[in-house]
């Protein structure tokens, strides 16, 4: 595991894909600010500067490769659980790539492949979790853990307890793995908000 930090990048996702062949399996880059952050389908995430967890995660690892259809819901479980660790109820996960408290978005997740002539070369998981922002734009229905409990969170300290959780997820990963998830989980997952 190898964490690097960059005050300021174009985007976590887009820095690790372009330097994937230097980097290890399992390296975690957390910024301050993306000046060109995403989602899904293009989308835009804005943040201020400092104040949440924007990271991606780095993974060359065959197995997980295998399981990727089940990825993007064990990063929302994942998040689930931490959510729950700080306290945070009325959590669901949006299909496939969000999280919401009390109907407000709290986190996004976005995963993506670097393939070279067909073949799958690493996973990137981006996520952007909203701990320390104290305000949003009516607009966006966004909320943050510190609107939700009024507790500063540490963000090295979220970050290291994510990730821990993640790879505590991937340790279940067996045949069946998607399916044990949506079953243990179905009251929390939704495809609307």
């Amino acid at each position: 595991m190898r964490y690097l930090y960059l005050p300021r990048v174009s985007s976590t996702n887009t820095y690790l894909k372009s330097n994937y062949s230097k980097l290890d399996s399992w390296t975690v880059l957390r910024s301050d600010y993306q000046e060109k952050g995403r989602g899904r389908l293009n989308h835009i995430w804005r943040s201020h500067k400092g104040e949440n967890l924007l990271c991606s995660i780095l993974i060359k690892d065959e197995k997980v490769f295998k399981e990727h259809e089940a990825l993007c819901l064990l990063v929302g479980v994942s998040i689930y659980r931490l959510l729950k660790e700080l306290k945070i109820n009325n959590i669901k996960i949006k299909l496939p790539n969000d999280v919401y408290v009390n109907n407000k978005k709290i986190c996004g997740i976005l995963i993506e492949t670097k393939f070279i002539n067909n073949h799958l070369k690493a996973l990137v998981i981006g996520i952007g979790l909203n701990l320390n922002q104290k305000s949003f734009p009516k607009s966006l229905k966004a909320t943050s853990t510190y609107i939700i409990n009024k507790k500063e969170a540490d963000i090295d300290k979220t970050l290291k307890r994510l990730v821990n959780i993640i790879q505590e997820e991937l340790k279940k990963v067996t045949k069946g793995y998607y399916s044990k998830l949506l079953k243990q989980y179905k009251n929390i997952i939704c495809e609307r908000i």
